[in-house]
């Protein structure tokens, strides 16, 4: 009996020490790789463009472990100066490609990686294996098949020649062991932690309307075979009926889905189920029976699959388990055929942002990028349509399966400790990922390349203080330093398996090579209010539309000094609108005097309104880049900045604004007071706004996005 419950005890033990211990070993190797320890050195031979494409992944994943020391090439291709630059890096051609061996005792390669062989031939491939035997050098060769994964590669020799079989795409995963096994344990294991909750959710449906407690509705799942979803019911029994009446108030687009904001046919139950997304719980069920699986595209509608073949879209449910989350994209390859042909129209993009629950000057890029993108859907861990920009509602949006859990939904900053995981778990299938991060979406994974447009690295792992304020208690301080360890590991290798890095100012390009060693591009994100759209009055100011007032936007947190913009107008005439929300609003609304207001949740429209009506703009914070002031210039309103970061690049001193020095009342109401005495010219902002356009960042991007496809980094 000693024996049986030891080996029941070690057993799995030992398994998971010995996981475990591979995994520490692995990132031991992976760190001193990166330090230039223990790699393998590498002779390339082929033609210029295979031989330096094969250089530059090298020198983009240190952690690959290989330093490529020489290059071989037909001798019509040799640089004059006899020296290929790659990534920084100085690489030497010793050679033709019949000049290998002699190379070899010239740089002391240990490996040689060979690639595009059209110049050797089989016959001199042959000679070289040969060869190097000799040498007890070893010998690599580079197909040219790049980005596919590993699996899908087979080895077979055919006839005497080695053949790679590349297998068919396998997007149905949840045939591998480990991915049912998943998929099976977490949904038995949701659907006991929750049973009080279904059971109270089932009987509130039941009592509350006339009907059963749960709706099936047909959808299309693998192999193309329609299968019943069931989901909780949050609609009056005859809501199908209905739609053909509601038809011209549909909101979705397309008119494929049917939406309406406020959908008459919902029940105040089934009102605050679709709220906290409970109606969805039941789906799990669908995971056990197989039919879905956790993680996967929303499983489409039959007319939605119908309307694909119309327009020509390529539907792959016939190839992978739709799921019970949006992790995994890969629904829809857009192609315009001919026959039976196809060809691609362009790079399929995807557009990946940390999370969607506010309303900043982040959220107004994505919209930017999204424009410039209009068929990227938009994957992040979190979105709430409530707390950010409207706009997001019309387009498509993926989140993580954390966004089923309301609180942390209207609240990211206490899902800190599960982002890390959940941005892990985000597979995205695009030719190119645009990803718009502050510190989680550079970390999805991804089939393609990322092109990383960054507003700074992660404030709560390199700038803590910053990011939690002098509010925070000891035991948020105490969490945050116990987690920063692991989070800086996951963040720097997320960072590396991007193709470029863009930094939005020249405050951050620093901050991103001491975070990451990455030489970031410096972008500006682009102004795109536009003054000649119509306004909307906000109410609660109506009565100051035309006394003159000033403006403080701004997200309500520690290093924004809000509450130092709002001390400076204390004891004065002037009067101060602070629009935003966050985490110190109850704090700041007990500074508010008579000529003091805030305001929240405006539309674009009203946004206009005020800058429209405003006398000028207050910004303290601690910008990474300073947006507001581009807005309000493009008003001819002038703006009083901190003099700081983003602010340094975006206003032009007595151009479009001044500065104070130090974010201390008295500094912030002496600025204030300088706007009033000068004269302003809206022609020389309209200059100045010139260089933030919208047309200028988007074909930046369209650049970048097309120069990572052709030289993608290793895809993670």
């Amino acid at each position: 009996d000693f024996a049986r419950l030891y080996l029941a005890i070690a057993l799995p033990v030992g398994l998971v020490a010995l996981l475990v211990s591979r995994w520490l070993w692995r990132q031991v190797v992976t760190r001193l790789r990166t330090e230039d320890k223990y790699k393998t050195s590498v002779l390339i031979v082929g033609s210029r463009a295979a031989a330096v494409s094969m250089a530059e992944s090298f020198e983009r994943s240190p952690s690959a472990g290989y330093a490529v020391v020489g290059m071989c090439m037909p001798g019509y291709e040799v640089p004059s100066d006899g020296i290929v630059h790659v990534e920084g890096a100085d690489i030497p051609v010793l050679g033709s490609e019949r000049d290998v061996l002699s190379a070899i005792d010239e740089c002391g390669a240990d490996t040689v990686a060979v690639t595009a062989t059209e110049h050797l031939g089989h016959k001199g491939i042959r000679k070289m294996i040969w060869d190097l035997e000799k040498k007890d050098v070893d010998l690599v060769v580079a197909p040219g098949v790049v980005d596919v994964a590993g699996p899908r590669l087979v080895m077979r020799p055919v006839a005497g020649f080695p053949l790679i079989h590349v297998e068919k795409p396998q997007y149905n995963g949840a045939t591998r062991f480990s991915k049912v096994a998943f998929d099976l344990t977490f949904a038995a294991l949701v659907l006991v932690l929750i049973s009080p909750v279904l059971l109270a959710v089932a009987i509130a449906v039941k009592v509350s309307s006339r009907g059963p407690v749960f709706y099936k509705s047909e959808r299309m799942g693998i192999d193309g075979k329609p299968f019943s979803m069931i989901k909780f019911r949050s609609m009056t029994i005859d809501a199908d009926q209905q739609v053909a009446h509601l038809l011209d108030r549909n909101e979705g687009a397309g008119g494929v889905l049917f939406k309406m904001r406020n959908d008459p046919r919902v029940t105040p139950v089934g009102k605050i189920l679709r709220r906290f997304s409970l109606d969805e719980l039941p789906q799990f069920i669908n995971v056990l029976r197989r039919e879905m699986s956790v993680v996967g595209p929303r499983p489409p509608l039959r007319r939605e699959v119908e309307t694909y073949n119309t327009v020509r879209i390529e539907y792959r449910s016939d190839q992978y388990r739709t799921g019970e989350t949006t992790f995994v994209d890969g629904s829809r390859h857009r192609r315009h055929g001919v026959g039976d042909a196809e060809v691609t129209e362009r790079p399929r993009v995807a557009i990946a942002h940390d999370y969607l629950t506010q309303r900043g000057g982040a959220e107004k890029v994505v919209l930017a990028m999204a424009r410039a993108f209009p068929d990227a859907p938009i994957y992040t861990t979190l979105y709430d349509p409530d707390g950010t920009y409207p706009e997001f509602r019309g387009l498509d949006i993926r989140p993580s399966i954390l966004n089923r859990v309301g609180f942390l939904r209207r609240n990211h900053r206490a899902a800190l400790p599960l982002l890390p995981l959940a941005a892990s778990s985000i597979h995205i299938d695009a030719d190119v990922v645009l990803v718009s991060s502050s510190g989680w979406a550079h970390g999805f994974k991804s089939a393609g390349p990322k092109v990383v447009y960054c507003y700074s690295p992660a404030r709560w792992i390199y700038q803590p203080d910053a990011y939690l304020g002098e509010s925070a208690g000891r035991g948020m301080r105490t969490l945050l330093a116990l987690v920063t360890p692991a989070l800086k590991r996951w963040d720097r290798r997320a960072a590396s398996t991007a193709s470029r890095y863009f930094a939005i100012s020249s405050v951050v390009e620093p901050r991103i090579r001491d975070a990451y060693g990455i030489d970031a591009t410096i972008l500006p994100a682009p102004q795109s209010l536009d003054s000649s759209l119509p306004t909307t009055p906000v109410a609660q100011l109506a009565d100051w539309e035309d006394a003159g007032y000033y403006l403080c936007i701004s997200r309500l947190l520690p290093y924004k000094n809000v509450d130092k913009v709002m001390r400076a107008f204390h004891g004065t005439d002037r009067k101060l609108v602070v629009v935003g929300s966050g985490p110190q609003e109850t704090e700041l609304n007990t500074l508010t005097q008579n000529n003091i207001r805030m305001v929240k949740d405006l539309s674009d429209a009203q946004i206009r309104w005020l800058y429209k009506h405003c006398r000028g703009l207050v910004a303290a914070s601690y910008e990474d880049f300073g947006l507001t002031p581009l807005e309000a210039a493009s008003y001819g309103k002038p703006s009083a900045v901190l003099r700081w970061g983003g602010f340094l690049d975006t206003v032009s001193e007595g151009q479009t604004g001044v500065y104070f020095d130090d974010p201390e009342p008295e500094l912030i109401e002496r600025a204030v007071a300088s706007l009033s005495d000068r004269q302003w010219s809206k022609s020389d902002m309209d200059e100045h706004l010139d260089q933030f356009s919208e047309t200028r960042f988007a074909a930046a991007l369209d650049e970048a996005i097309r120069d990572a496809e052709h030289h993608p980094v290793t895809a993670d």
